[in-house]
């Protein structure tokens, strides 16, 4: 399975509350199942919650495996909320406390033979298959030498709708579905429609600033508005040495990249962000990279930053997502871009990523840093 698979879903994943349409038994999880050569010794299953131990499942030697866990109530409506890995593979799922939940799989046609029995099944032969029905789909697009945002508009929309209505076709006539997950599955749909059309205005470069907020703008709290005052960083690690603060900063304006060693869609933005600082090298713009590794993992912080030759300010948060500056901006995923000008004062909390290259050198047109 291809990593942007990964991404795209990670990146679509919507908590829904619906009422359930069955009551668990039990207040865990049973996982089984027989894996046929299976790549490891063992199965790893990491939840989409920030914080969550991995759950590592032994293989017994037939290849066969049972195990329990309990899903925390902060996952118990995220849909898929765990990813399962048998090594380079994976596969999503949905796991919710009471689920009976029954797994076979050839690794040598990893997607197209994973299958599910018991309680829970319907939602998770739903979601392996719709990922392979993803992969067949890139397949005959390679193919066929056209890629979809080859297309001109009218073709376009041609085919994002009619993709649109056979996947919803699929979900509601698929039987023994869940409630919460039908309408999570809803909302991921027209969700995958709307960044659909965003990516294919951004590749023809016909995408504005306020389309951008329009598409993907979030509510945020008044404290975080533009104009207003930004929370500050006080003492953090840096890379190169010594602590620095963003009052340290002030006179510039400054792009703040909160990301972590262990998060794939951050490590995907930087390549873009490197040539967006080779770009604006010149400009009067500090670029600040702040990770939210866990202290354990401060020496992988720095590994990381040498290997790739990481370049900006970076520097190392004081308590992960627990530290004052994470929160007051009220970080809940990452990655997460910030655009604070030369006074400290707020000018998108949620700023574009560095791959959205179009819509922030608008927004920092608009601002006058070009």
């Amino acid at each position: 399975m291809k990593n942007n698979i990964y991404l795209t879903l990670v990146s679509l994943i919507l908590i829904v509350g619906a009422s359930c349409s069955y009551s668990p038994k039990n207040d865990y999880v049973t996982f089984s199942g027989t894996i046929i050569k299976p790549n490891s010794d063992s199965l790893v299953l990491v939840s989409f919650a920030g914080g969550v131990k991995p759950k590592v499942i032994r293989l017994n030697a037939n290849g066969t495996f049972k195990d329990t866990l309990r899903v925390s109530d902060s996952l118990e409506f995220s849909i898929p909320n765990y990813v399962l890995r048998d090594g380079k593979e994976i596969s999503f799922l949905y796991l919710k406390n009471g689920f009976d939940l029954e797994m076979t799989l050839n690794t040598e046609q990893f997607d197209e033979t994973i299958s599910y029995t018991g309680m829970g099944s319907a939602e998770n032969n739903y979601l392996a298959e719709s990922t392979l029905r993803e992969e067949k789909e890139r397949a005959l697009e390679q193919k066929a030498g056209v890629k979809l945002f080859d297309h001109e508009a009218d073709e376009f929309y041609k085919k994002i709708d009619i993709k649109m209505e056979n996947k919803l076709d699929r979900l509601l006539n698929t039987p023994g579905l869940d409630s919460i997950f039908i309408n999570s599955q809803k909302r991921q749909i027209e969700n995958q429609n709307k960044s659909l059309i965003f990516n294919y205005k951004l590749s023809k470069n016909k995408l504005t600033y306020k389309e951008y907020l329009e598409t993907f703008g979030k509510d945020i709290s008044v404290q975080l508005a533009k104009g207003q005052p930004s929370p500050a960083f006080v003492g953090y690690d840096n890379f190169s040495g010594g602590i620095t603060s963003l009052e340290d900063l002030k006179g510039k304006y400054v792009y703040i990249d909160i990301w972590a060693t262990w998060c794939g869609p951050c490590k995907a933005e930087i390549p873009y962000l490197k040539k967006l600082e080779e770009a604006y090298h010149d400009k009067n713009i500090a670029f600040v990279s702040i990770s939210v590794d866990k202290e354990k993992d401060r020496k992988k912080w720095q590994n990381m930053v040498e290997e790739r030759s990481l370049g900006g300010i970076q520097l190392f948060a004081n308590l992960s997502f627990k530290s004052d500056f994470v929160k007051k901006y009220e970080v809940k995923s990452i990655p997460r871009f910030i655009l604070i000008d030369p006074d400290g004062n707020i000018v998108d909390a949620n700023a574009p990523r560095p791959s959205y290259r179009s819509t922030l050198d608008e927004l920092l047109q608009n601002e006058g840093v070009l």
